[in-house]
C-alpha cells in the first residue's frame, strides 16, 4: 500500500474553504483524511517524518504539477518530492513504516492531463523500474543545474577541453573511406564485438601485465572470451543478471561503485560490504564475511567478489599485487557447492600518475576460471564513443552472449571500427599521456588543498591517492554529509558540491558512514579544485 506524508501541525493554515476536515486520533499518529466534493485526498500527519518520498515518472516535481486539482497549501507542506503528475508509486521504505513514522493508504486524485482518476498503485510498472526510482545521480545532477555557479567536485566527467577530437576526425575518416569495408562499419555486427578490436585489446592487457610482473604467466583466454559492449557499465549489469537470482549475494569493498550496487539491487540481489584500507579489500575481513554468511546459511547464495582494484572509485585505492592473488585465491577455496567469480573492474587502470603498475588478476588466472574482467576506453580516450570490453570464463561465454543478444545484437559497430583503427594506428597510448599529465595536475591540487585547509583539523582524513578521478574524504563523526543532512545544503549554499558518501555503501555487511564524501577532479581546472576545497573546508570548520 503506498504511503505519503506530511509534516504536523500543518491543520487549518490557509486551506481552502470550500475543504471540509474530519480528524481520526490513534496513540502514534494523526491521520487526516481531507475530503473535496469532487476530489478525495488522503494524507497522513507525523512529527518524525522527514524522509524523502520517491514517485516513479519524469522526476517532476510535485510543487511544479499545474495540472493537478490538489489545493497547493498541502503541497508546500509535503516532504521534498520526487514525482510525475501522475503519482504513480508513492514509496517509503518498509523499516520507516515499521516503525510507526508512515502510515499507509491509497492517494486518489483527479489530473486534467488525462481526465481520468489516477490511483498510486499503478500495476503495470514493473518492480524493477520501481525500484531504479530515485537514483542518486539524479538528484545531484538537479542540484547542480539549480545552481550554475557551482564548483562541483561531485561529477565523475572527463576534462572536457583533452578530449580527443583530432584524432578521433582521423580515425574516423580512415574508417569512413575504405570501400565496401566503410560500409560494413556501418551495418551490425556480431555480438561479441569487432574481431580486431578484441584481439587489439586482449593483446594490449596480456603485454602490460607482463610488463608490470616479474612472474610470467601462460595466457590461455581466447578471443571467443572476449565481447565488446557500449561501456563497461553495460557489462558489469550483464555480469550481475546473469549471475544473479533474487536474493543472491556480491561482495564487494566498503565503500565502492555506487553505480555497480544500484545495479544488483534494481535486479533482486544484494551487496555485502567488506572492510577496506589503504590497499583496498582486506582479505582476512572478505574470509571473515564469507564465515558470517556461511553461519547464516547463505553461502549458496554467494555469486561474486567485486573489486575495482586499480584506483577504486569511490575509495582511490589501489589492490597489491598479493592482495589480489589472496582474494582469488579465497574465491576459489570458497568455491564449493558452485563456483565464486572475482569481478575485475579495471575502468581506471590506465590513469596512473606515480608509481608502478599493477598485473590484474587475470595475469594470476591467465585462463580466466574465476576472473571476469571489465575494461572501458572511456576514461582512457573517450566516453562518447562507449566502448567497453570484457573478458569471460568460458562457461559465462554462451549465458551472458544469450543475455546480451536480447538487448543490443552487439554494441555499435562504427565506434569499434573507430577504436581498433586508432590502437592500430598507436594513438591510443600517446593520448593517455596527455590525460595523465592533465589529471596529475589536479589530482596534486586536490591533495594539496586537502592538506592546506584540513590537514590540522581533527577527525578528518583521506586517502592519497596515486591515481583515477577519486578522492574520498572523511569527515568528524557528528558531521552527517548525507542528502537528508543540513550540511550538504550549506556546502550547496556556500557553491562547492559533492557525492554523499552514504550512497557508496552496501545493503548488508559494513556499515555506511555518514561522515564521508566522494569529490573527483575530472572536471575543474586546478585553481577552481582549491577554491572548491577551500570553500569545503570552511564549512567543515564551521561544523567542528
Amino acid at each position: 500500500m503506498p504511503t505519503v506524508a506530511a509534516e504536523s501541525g500543518t491543520r487549518g493554515r490557509g486551506y481552502p474553504q470550500t475543504l471540509q476536515r474530519p480528524v481520526i486520533s490513534s496513540n502514534k499518529l494523526r491521520q487526516q483524511v481531507w475530503h473535496n466534493k469532487s476530489t478525495p485526498l488522503f494524507f497522513a500527519s507525523t512529527r518524525h517524518c522527514r524522509q524523502e518520498i520517491h514517485i516513479g515518472g519524469n522526476n517532476k516535481s510535485l510543487n511544479d504539477c499545474t495540472n493537478c486539482r490538489i489545493a497547493y497549501p498541502f503541497l508546500r507542506h509535503l516532504p521534498r518530492v520526487i514525482s510525475s503528475t501522475q503519482l504513480d508509486c508513492l514509496k517509503i521504505p518498509n523499516s520507516e513504516i515499521a516503525s510507526s513514522h508512515f502510515v499507509s493508504f491509497e492517494l486518489t486524485l483527479h489530473c486534467r492531463r488525462n481526465n481520468s482518476m489516477t490511483t498510486s498503485t499503478d500495476h503495470s510498472i514493473s518492480r524493477r523500474a520501481k525500484q531504479a526510482a530515485g537514483q542518486p545521480i539524479s538528484q545531484l545532477m538537479g542540484m547542480a543545474l539549480s545552481n550554475p555557479n557551482i564548483i562541483s567536485l561531485a561529477a565523475g566527467f572527463v576534462d572536457n577541453d583533452s578530449l580527443p577530437v583530432t584524432t578521433t576526425n582521423l580515425a574516423t575518416q580512415k574508417v569512413l573511406a575504405a570501400g565496401e569495408t566503410s560500409k560494413a562499419a556501418l551495418q551490425y555486427g556480431s555480438n561479441n564485438g569487432d574481431e580486431q578490436l578484441r584481439t587489439l585489446v586482449l593483446e594490449q592487457a596480456i603485454a602490460m601485465n607482463h610488463a608490470a610482473s616479474d612472474q610470467a604467466a601462460n595466457y590461455q583466454t581466447t578471443l571467443e572470451q572476449v565481447f565488446i559492449t557500449p561501456g563497461s557499465n553495460q557489462l558489469l549489469y550483464l555480469i550481475a543478471d546473469t549471475l544473479l537470482d533474487p536474493g543472491d549475494i556480491i561482495l564487494c569493498a566498503s565503500p565502492s561503485y555506487f553505480v555497480f550496487i544500484g545495479a544488483v539491487k534494481n535486479i533482486g540481489g544484494r551487496t555485502i560490504g567488506v572492510a577496506t584500507d589503504n590497499n583496498g579489500i582486506i582479505p582476512r575481513s572478505l574470509e571473515e564475511a564469507l564465515e558470517q554468511i556461511e553461519r547464516d546459511g547463505n553461502l549458496s547464495k554467494v555469486k561474486a567478489i567485486y573489486t575495482v582494484p586499480y584506483f577504486d572509485n569511490p575509495g582511490g585505492t589501489t589492490l597489491t599485487a598479493e592482495r589480489g592473488q589472496q582474494i582469488l585465491d579465497i574465491a576459489r577455496r570458497w568455491s564449493r557447492d558452485h563456483k565464486i567469480y572475482v569481478i575485475s573492474d579495471e575502468a581506471y587502470r590506465m590513469l596512473r600518475y606515480e608509481g608502478p603498475d599493477v598485473p590484474s588478476m587475470h595475469h594470476w588466472d591467465p585462463s580466466l576460471e574465476h576472473t571476469i574482467v571489465a575494461g572501458t576506453f572511456s576514461k582512457s580516450y573517450s566516453p562518447g564513443i562507449r566502448v567497453g570490453w570484457g573478458f569471460l570464463p568460458t562457461d559465462l561465454i554462451g549465458p551472458l552472449g544469450d543475455q546480451k543478444s536480447n538487448i543490443d545484437f552487439g554494441a555499435p559497430l562504427l565506434a569499434q571500427r573507430i577504436m581498433a583503427t586508432i590502437l592500430e594506428e598507436n594513438l591510443w597510448l600517446p593520448h593517455v599521456e596527455k590525460l595523465r599529465g592533465v589529471y596529475r595536475q589536479r589530482c596534486h591540487a586536490m591533495l594539496g588543498a586537502l592538506e592546506t585547509h584540513l590537514g590540522d583539523v581533527s577527525g578528518c582524513h583521506w586517502h592519497k591517492t596515486n591515481g583515477g578521478l577519486c578522492v574520498w574524504l572523511t569527515l568528524p563523526e557528528h558531521i552527517d554529509t548525507g542528502m537528508q543532512g543540513t550540511f550538504i545544503k550549506a556546502a550547496v549554499e556556500a557553491g562547492v558540491l559533492y557525492v554523499p558518501g552514504e550512497f557508496c555503501y552496501a545493503s548488508g555487511g559494513e556499515p555506511a558512514n555518514h561522515s564521508t564524501i566522494r569529490l573527483t577532479f575530472g572536471v575543474q581546472s586546478a585553481e577552481r579544485i582549491t577554491q572548491g576545497i577551500g570553500l569545503l573546508s570552511e564549512q567543515i570548520k564551521h561544523w567542528q
